[in-house]
């Protein structure tokens, strides 16, 4: 698992193929069978699943972590904001960790594509 997905580290393959999307930068990747992580608590604020923030708390997260950073990605590309707004880093790490996410901006889109959100 990547565990840092976010913008900076989504590159095009091509100029000509704005849908052929390579993701770099696996500095904090790991595999998700090995014993014990050797960065437990890592990624992007903003970005960051919470089970990962929770590491040590909770139960080992896996490859769905990555899937919530997508999910931001996701949000952000359709809404044009992060769905957790602030400038300050730990505000926006705490909202992350809360994860209490407005849909309510969303009402212009379909429920199929609010769905995929959630």
């Amino acid at each position: 698992m990547h565990r840092d997905l976010k913008p900076e580290n989504l590159m095009l393959k091509s100029k000509k193929k704005m849908y052929s999307v390579k993701i770099i930068d696996f500095g904090l990747g790991t595999f998700v069978n090995v014993k014990e992580f050797l960065f437990k608590r890592c990624g992007t604020p903003g970005f960051v699943a919470p089970e990962v923030i929770l590491h040590g708390k909770t139960k080992k997260y896996g490859s769905k972590a990555d899937i919530f950073s997508a999910g931001v990605i996701f949000y952000i590309l359709l809404k044009g904001s992060s769905p957790f707004p602030s400038n300050d880093f730990r505000k926006v790490l705490k909202m992350n960790k809360a994860c209490r996410i407005d849909f309510s901006g969303f009402k212009d889109f379909s429920p199929a594509t609010v769905s995929l959100l959630k």
